[in-house]
Parts: structure tokens; C-alpha cells; sequence
């Protein structure tokens, strides 16, 4: 079942990266889209400081737009969420914000492999691994 999940979830991710990659591009100077984060990335946090498992499919796009469907497992209860946002990496750092608010995520961006990058969190140091799914 969730073979069949990921597969869907894959095919609309590629259904809309296709029809996106076609979005004029954003101008500001101070944000840079690095090419190693660009595509479709499965991710994993688990906290040891409290209870929460956080896994996510991201699909990031190289006109700084992005799409996160995350699921959030909180002592045997499950949230899915689903969130769009803009994305920008500046001096070594990830930056994430969503377009349903103004808070400012900020990471330090570490690409480990073509295909593995970490993040660790600047407000908590929780570090999270992101898998490329299309390579």
C-alpha cells in the first residue's frame, strides 16, 4: 500500500514539475537556487527530544517554488500536510518559507552525496537526511 502511495505521489509530483519548469523565474538577486537541491527528495527527522517522526516528499523546483507533503506521527497519531512555498540557499545555508505564513525557516545545507543532502535546523539543531527519488 504504500508502494502504490509513493507511486502516486511520484507521478503527480512528475505531473507537476512538468508542467511548472515552464514558471518564470524569480529575479531577486539575493537568493541563489543551487542545482543539488533541485527535484524530488524523500526526507526523514526523528526527534529524540520529544515524540514527533516527521517523513516528507519534497519537490523543489528550479524557479524557487516548492511542494512539501509532509506526514507527522505523534504518539501513534498521524497529520498529513501538504505546503507550498519558496525555497533560496545563501552562504552554505537552506532557506524555506511557505506561502500560508511568514515565518522563515533556516538551515544549514549540507549536500553529502549527489544524491543524500542533510539539514540541520538552526532553531532546534534537530538534523534531517533528504534522498533524491528522481535520479
Amino acid at each position: 500500500m504504500k508502494t502504490k502511495i509513493r507511486a502516486l505521489l511520484y507521478c503527480l509530483f512528475t505531473l507537476l514539475w512538468s508542467s511548472g519548469n515552464n514558471a518564470q523565474q524569480k529575479t531577486d538577486q539575493n537568493n541563489v537556487h543551487e542545482k543539488s537541491p533541485i527535484g524530488i527528495w524523500d526526507g526523514t527527522l526523528k526527534s529524540s527530544k520529544n515524540p514527533l517522526n516527521k517523513t516528507w516528499q519534497i519537490m523543489r523546483k528550479s524557479d524557487g517554488s516548492f511542494i512539501k507533503n509532509e506526514i507527522w506521527k505523534i504518539k501513534g497519531r498521524t497529520q498529513k500536510i501538504n505546503r507550498k512555498g519558496t525555497w533560496w540557499t545563501k552562504n552554505g545555508n537552506y532557506y524555506e518559507q511557505y506561502d500560508s505564513d511568514e515565518i522563515l525557516q533556516s538551515k544549514e545545507f549540507q549536500l553529502l552525496t549527489d544524491h543524500k543532502i542533510q539539514v540541520t535546523s538552526k532553531d532546534d539543531g534537530s538534523v534531517a537526511v533528504e534522498s533524491k527519488v528522481n535520479f
